[in-house]
């Protein structure tokens, strides 16, 4: 529950101003007024042509279990001739990622929208929630979290979104329903080896567990997932719960994954089949679980005597869920998705870090995307080039890796910090996945006049501060570590890192070759051919790749964001890469890149060679050579003057060896930290 004791003034609803034949009122007895409340909500949804319509059982099962709302203080009606027209009510919530979210709802009845209603609700839930926020900031309550303002409205309510978008909010998510319109002709799909379904009891312990393993798939999602007592109550209160639906896959005893069907009953008694929640557990994902699940399911509710099938959606959800669904064949219910807002700014922008150094004028605050890209590239460049780091981003080009960074979100993951509104520092971590265990890489950028006074160590610590948050909830197991990548040269890097526990592990080294030099005619091995790169065979040439580097050290398990990014980069040209294939097997490839942008700001041109990769069975037979041969003259022939690579120090392949035979030399040396912790 939300915690102020006293409404106060300004959120007397009488005070909220008049509209005609209206009058504003707090809910004084929740029981009394929960069937007006859904009869609201229920005109609201219907107007809005929204698929997926409540309960009145449904509605009262979430009410009686709020846990930050207490709904005699926070929420407010409105009502005409004694019929309540509409409703607001704010609650508090911690989201996966790290934010708190102040969130309200504000529904009006279609029939009463366009007469000030709605602009009311929101100034009293804003008022509102800024004293709950106060409350939490004087107690030293979640001084670490981005604080943002946030509501929702269905795109059918065309007002609701202009209103929203008046008063500063922007768009922050987009949800849909998604509808297979008949049950003919279904997929299948076998489900994996060693798992079975079982038939869920009507008991606690058996519906508990499923409900743990739902809140625990879901960690790594947009939202909010807590598996507390009183969400817990309300799910198995919810007249939808039905297990006699449920498909529920166990890998002994281990809930892997289900689809928790439900059938739904409309308000004039139709019945609809919904795939109510459609989760996999991330050791179990990537292996056609969550797809052999929903062709059981449908097959389900067909049995049951539904003739469509419906679910919802995040459609920027991080595992490629509406691509699955699609396959499966639904689509986008007709008319518009809904859309979350995220307020904007923020409630709190300045973020506290308790070991900040004392600079006037210091301040930090979370990236935004919608503002900050030209002055976050302008400090990388600063730093790298003072560090001699040959890396000069462009904005379109850390625009595109950002929207294509899988659970790396900058608006969570990148803090700044600015003296007297100037950027002066950065710093982000991203996770991911090598050898089952999540690894969250930390990095940070700091401008020359400002190094040397303990902002480093500062940012630092919030980059380690964020991991351990994002690791309580991504569903990886505890085993943690945390890793930096700084250049040998960096002294104040490697100074800092050594002085927080980190150590070496690994070295790497850039190297570059004069393609001035002669290039060595190397021939494609027989039975080979290199052919030109198509769109159609990027997923192969990728997929081919990522096997190749599966024995090599330090590798992350790539996944869809991974792919979508590389095919997005600005600077990709195809037509330079090199991709030998064995019949309609790719047995290795290199993909040169050229950055225009670095070239010109370095003053040099320099091709560099990416991703060399040979896969096994067609190892040790000068495959490697000769591609990287013919790569380098692609560069020169497009007029660089140079060539360089990234190697790992101790490459199991031999590959530094084969680099320096063809002419590349060390020229600068990276230093691979590592720093290992628990997830709480």
């Amino acid at each position: 529950m939300s915690g102020s004791t006293t409404t106060g003034p300004d959120l007397d609803p009488a005070r909220l101003g008049e509209v005609a034949g209206v009058t504003f009122r707090l809910c004084t007895d929740l029981e009394a007024d929960l069937p007006s409340l859904w009869a609201v909500q229920d005109a609201s949804r219907a107007g809005d042509g929204e698929l997926e319509r409540n309960s009145l059982e449904g509605m009262s099962a979430y009410y009686r279990h709020l846990e930050r709302c207490d709904p005699l203080r926070d929420l407010v009606v409105a009502e005409a001739d004694g019929r309540m027209v509409g409703y607001t009510r704010v609650e508090w919530n911690d989201s996966n990622d790290g934010e708190r979210w102040y969130e309200a709802i504000r529904i009006v009845d279609p029939a009463w929208r366009g007469r000030g209603i709605g602009a009311r609700f929101l100034a009293w839930s804003e008022t509102r929630r800024m004293g709950i926020a106060a409350e939490h900031a004087a107690a030293g309550e979640g001084l670490e979290r981005v604080r943002a303002l946030t509501t929702f409205t269905f795109d059918g309510d065309r007002g609701g979104r202009d209103l929203l978008e008046r008063t500063g909010y922007v768009p922050h998510r987009r949800f849909a329903s998604m509808r297979r319109p008949d049950l003919d002709d279904l997929p299948t799909a076998a489900l994996p080896d060693g798992l079975e379904i079982r038939p869920i009891a009507r008991e606690t312990a058996a519906l508990r567990q499923v409900f743990d393993a739902d809140i625990e798939a879901f960690r790594d999602h947009f939202g909010v997932s807590e598996g507390t007592d009183e969400r817990f109550a309300a799910f198995v209160e919810e007249p939808e719960t039905d297990p006699d639906l449920w498909l529920v896959a166990f890998d002994r005893d281990e809930v892997a994954g289900a689809v928790l069907n439900g059938i739904h009953v409309s308000p004039v008694g139709e019945r609809s089949g919904w795939l109510d929640s459609i989760f996999t557990r991330r050791p179990w994902r990537r292996r056609g679980l969550a797809r052999a699940l929903i062709a059981r399911s449908l097959v389900l509710l067909r049995d049951r005597g539904m003739t469509s099938a419906s679910l919802g959606v995040d459609l920027k959800n991080p595992n490629q869920a509406p691509a699955l669904y699609e396959s499966c064949g639904f689509r986008v219910a007709p008319g518009p998705p809904r859309s979350d807002e995220g307020g904007d700014p923020m409630i709190d922008t300045w973020i506290q870090l308790p070991d900040a150094p004392s600079l006037p004028g210091l301040r930090f605050r979370m990236f935004d995307p919608a503002h900050d890209y030209d002055a976050l590239v302008d400090l990388l460049r600063e730093a790298n080039r003072a560090d001699g780091v040959d890396y000069l981003p462009t904005v379109e080009g850390l625009r595109s890796d950002h929207e294509h960074g899988g659970e790396y979100d900058p608006r969570r993951d990148l803090i700044l910090a600015e003296v007297d509104g100037v950027l002066v520092a950065a710093a982000e971590t991203s996770v991911r996945t090598r050898d089952g265990i999540g690894f969250h890489h930390v990095e940070g950028w700091v401008r020359p006049a400002s190094r040397r006074r303990g902002l480093g160590r500062a940012l630092l610590h919030w980059t380690e501060a964020r991991a351990a948050e994002v690791a309580r909830v991504d569903g990886r197991p505890p085993t943690r570590a945390l890793t930096a990548w700084p250049d040998e040269d960096q002294v104040g890097a490697t100074a800092l890192y050594a002085s927080e526990g980190y150590e070496i592990v690994r070295y790497g080294y850039l190297m570059v070759r004069d393609l001035a030099d002669a290039i060595p005619d190397l021939p494609i091995p027989d039975g080979l051919e290199i052919r030109p790169v198509i769109p159609a065979d990027h997923h192969r040439i990728w997929e081919a790749d990522e096997e190749a580097f599966r024995d090599h050290w330090g590798r992350a398990e790539r996944t869809e964001a991974d792919f979508d990014r590389w095919f997005a980069m600005p600077e990709i040209d195809t037509r330079l890469w090199r991709v030998a294939w064995d019949g309609d097997e790719v047995a290795g490839s290199v993909m040169p890149f050229i950055f225009p942008t670095d070239n010109e700001l370095l003053g040099m041109r320099r091709g560099w060679l990416e991703h060399i990769s040979t896969r096994r069975p067609w190892r040790r037979r000068g495959l490697a050579s000769a591609l990287i041969a013919d790569s380098l003259r692609a560069l020169r022939d497009a007029g660089m003057t140079e060539a360089a690579l990234g190697v790992d120090a101790e490459n199991v392949t031999g590959a530094l060896r084969l680099y320096e035979s063809l002419g590349f030399r060390r020229a600068r040396t990276g230093v691979s930290y590592r720093k290992d912790f628990t997830a709480d």
